[in-house]
């Protein structure tokens, strides 16, 4: 069954217990525990399936499994080396650990093995980004230390940089890497616009966000994408290489980026494929237009709607207060994200804004922005643009299809949504 993309995909992929008794011998660990490891690099979803026992768990399906790994190996890229490696056994748990390097990332590499040789965990944790240096523009290594939490990303300049204008990029929702990597294929939207901007003139900085590894149970949208965005852009503030310091955002991401642009006092915020909606409301708006789409049948489709359109009636009655899940997010942060309104924002502010949509984005629908348009009634030095045969990741779409396999294909960003960024940001 074809699903929404709804959230980001994870990157922090975890395995099912399965626990025996006998401890098994540390050399006869250790070599278990590297067949994963190369396992786990290469992304061969049959070893890693069967030895997590995952074929006796109806609820998770092998290809589902197999796609998963897959789209995590696409985000770091193929393996090259792996250096400083340790195998301990701590707290009745074996543990080989490995620092790895791929194509675009470093990582930690992890097996986690109960005593009776047995696999727990198997998992990436992102580190640095593998930076390019070329004739255009160079990348540089940035780490933002946000007390405590680490967030790893590029900050990519343009060789010939007189323009001295830097660009902060807000991704959508969910635990994102800096590139933003969709789909079987890796295409990474917020690299391409990187590079394409740094070849037009255009500095910036993209960064992990900081569940991107993992999440706590309970948090906000302050603490998962606000405080992260507000504090990367005081530091390039700092960096006498920049005079101005603007502000990015896709999706959710665009939705944010006017009240950081606000609290930041930055001059220019550019949204890509934004809404004027709550955000939970375009998930129950997403969900019901899949259930009618003929995909499920209609006894199903019947009673998914009457059960998400129950968590929506207790979203809009929620409080700061309110506990529990929605929508597989912790209340605190469906309650916080639902009090962020860009129209509002954009209202209350003198900043430039560009919007953009593309005419083929399913997720967020192309009449959003002329809701844009007459919510903010007139409000002056804002661009609204909309892209004909682009969907919601501002890439060239020929798909109807209402779901996220038309990101599988190989694709990039528009040069002409590149080209038009570059130009409103100089």
């Amino acid at each position: 069954m074809k699903k929404f993309l709804l959230l980001a995909l994870v990157l922090l992929m975890s395995l099912s217990l399965f626990s025996c008794t006998k401890k098994i011998e540390y050399n006869e660990a250790k070599d278990i525990a590297h067949k994963y490891m190369e396992a786990l690099r290469s992304a061969d979803g049959d070893v890693l399936f069967e030895a997590a026992k995952l074929k006796n768990q109806k609820q998770i399906e092998k290809e589902a499994f197999q796609r998963s790994l897959t789209q995590t190996l696409k985000k770091i890229g193929e393996f090259k080396e792996g250096k400083d490696e340790k195998f301990d056994y701590i707290e009745n748990t074996y543990v080989l650990s490995s620092e790895d390097k791929f194509t675009y990332r470093m990582t930690t590499s992890i097996i986690e093995l109960n005593k009776s040789g047995g696999l727990n965990n198997a998992y990436f944790m992102l580190k640095e980004p593998i930076c390019e240096d070329n004739d255009i523009f160079k990348e540089e290594s940035f780490v933002l230390d946000n007390d405590g939490a680490k967030m790893y990303g590029a900050l990519t300049i343009p060789k010939d940089f007189t323009s001295k204008k830097v660009v902060f990029m807000m991704q959508g929702s969910g635990p994102q890497d800096m590139d933003e990597t969709v789909g079987l294929n890796g295409n990474k939207p917020f690299r391409d616009l990187a590079h394409g901007l740094a070849k037009l003139g255009v500095a910036t900085l993209r960064i992990d966000k900081r569940y991107v590894n993992n999440a706590p149970k309970e948090y906000t949208v302050d603490e998962e994408v606000l405080s992260d965005a507000k504090l990367a852009i005081e530091e390039l503030k700092k960096d006498s290489r920049f005079d101005d310091v603007y502000v990015l955002g896709h999706s959710l991401g665009a939705m944010l980026a006017p009240r950081v642009a606000k609290e930041e006092g930055l001059n220019k915020v550019a949204m890509l494929s934004a809404s004027t909606m709550k955000f939970t409301d375009i998930i129950y708006t997403q969900q019901m237009e899949y259930l009618d789409s003929g995909e499920v049948s209609q006894s199903v489709a019947d009673f998914q709607k009457k059960e998400i359109t129950k968590i929506k009636e207790q979203i809009d009655a929620m409080t700061e207060k309110t506990k529990g899940n929605f929508f597989s997010m912790p209340a605190s942060y469906v309650y916080s994200v639902n009090q962020v309104s860009p129209v509002d924002d954009i209202k209350s502010s003198d900043f430039d804004v560009f919007i953009a949509h593309g005419s083929k984005d399913f997720q967020v629908k192309k009449d959003e922005l002329d809701k844009f348009e007459k919510a903010l009634n007139g409000r002056e030095h804002v661009i609204y643009k909309l892209y004909e045969g682009l969907n919601h990741l501002m890439m060239p779409e020929d798909s109807d299809e209402l779901s996220v396999e038309i990101y599988d294909k190989e694709n990039h960003l528009s040069q002409d949504v590149i080209n038009d960024l570059a130009e409103f940001f100089k």
